[in-house]
């Protein structure tokens, strides 16, 4: 499964802040609290590990798992992080009308806190040196190729509906409208993988002895 579970709550945190079904009014600059919250999880585990309470380093490791979508979701449903999206920059952020730019501003927050995560993770588990960089970057290959193949159709709907003309023909006629779902869906099927195999490149190991 991956990193799909938290994208895929994520999307859903997204939709109902951008719906007003839950909106706070907290000061979005809350968010660099919850940006450090993964590191004191980090810490605690580590520390219930050497002190041999492993249940509680057990729930620390599963808190800071979930982080990345808890954090995301007190961002964006507990502050007022869309308010001031939206006044900076024009965009309604409507969840119902084909998707802006601004739509990638409001998912930075939980790329942003899963980087963290898995950096924290990487830095609970290993030990400094060349095993730390490999299990991080090992983690960060991972949910760039989760989240690779919706960062591409938000990209392709957000270009055609950039376009008045463009936007019109695929809404109102249904031959464009049919070329345009039949172009996207072979255009993911061809070159996401492409993508998705860059994501995961890794260099040969070195001869053995």
């Amino acid at each position: 499964m991956g990193f799909l579970p938290q994208l895929l709550t994520a999307v859903a945190l997204q939709t109902l802040a951008q719906l007003g079904l839950v909106q706070g009014e907290a000061s979005a600059l809350w968010g660099l609290l919850l940006m450090s919250v993964p590191y004191l999880f980090g810490s605690l585990n580590r520390r219930s590990m050497l002190a041999g309470r492993f249940r509680r380093a057990s729930l620390f490791g599963r808190l800071l798992g979930i982080w990345s979508v808890v954090g995301f979701g007190a961002l964006v449903l507990g502050t007022n992080w869309l308010t001031l999206l939206r006044r900076w920059s024009g965009s309604p952020l409507d969840p119902e009308a084909w998707p802006e730019p601004t739509l990638i501003l409001a998912f930075m927050p939980f790329v942003i806190l899963q980087v963290l995560c898995i950096d924290a993770e990487a830095r609970m588990n290993t030990r400094p040196g060349a095993g730390r960089r490999a299990a991080r970057g090992l983690a960060l290959r991972m949910f760039l190729s989760t989240a690779t193949p919706l960062a591409v159709y938000l990209g392709v709907l957000g270009l055609v509906g950039a376009y008045p003309l463009a936007r019109t023909l695929v809404e109102e006629v249904d031959l464009c409208h049919a070329l345009f779902l039949t172009l996207l869906l072979v255009g993911m099927g061809l070159g996401v993988p492409h993508l998705i195999s860059n994501a995961w490149r890794t260099s040969p190991l070195e001869p053995g002895p």
